[in-house]
């Protein structure tokens, strides 16, 4: 019974919107077989600059949230076509940090 209600707990902490009140274990286990949580997506599609004009894109990453970092630039003309690109490591840094470093 302790084992139950500890999962109870963990349940309510880590996923509040599974509701679980005092089920039985075998109804805990069907309730958590069956919850299918709901996907948001939304599509990014890239957009040339205007005419005469050249677009700038920037990403910094982190491999774990303090961790290996890189950041990466691309110019693109009003045509989509490369002009310039650049990469490099930065050492270890937060997401954040990589994300602002690579906008200077």
């Amino acid at each position: 019974m302790q084992v139950q209600e500890e999962v109870r707990k963990l349940i309510k902490l880590k996923y509040p919107w599974i509701h679980i009140r005092k089920e039985t274990w075998p109804q805990i286990i069907t309730k958590l077989k069956e919850y299918k949580p709901k996907i948001h997506h939304h599509y990014v599609q890239w957009k040339k600059p205007g005419r005469n004009k050249v677009k700038c894109n920037t990403d910094g990453a982190a491999r774990g949230n303090l961790g290996a970092s890189s950041i990466s630039f691309v110019v693109r003309d009003e045509e989509g076509d490369l002009i310039y690109a650049r990469a490099k490591g930065i050492g270890i840094a937060t997401n954040m940090k990589a994300e602002a470093l690579a906008l200077l």
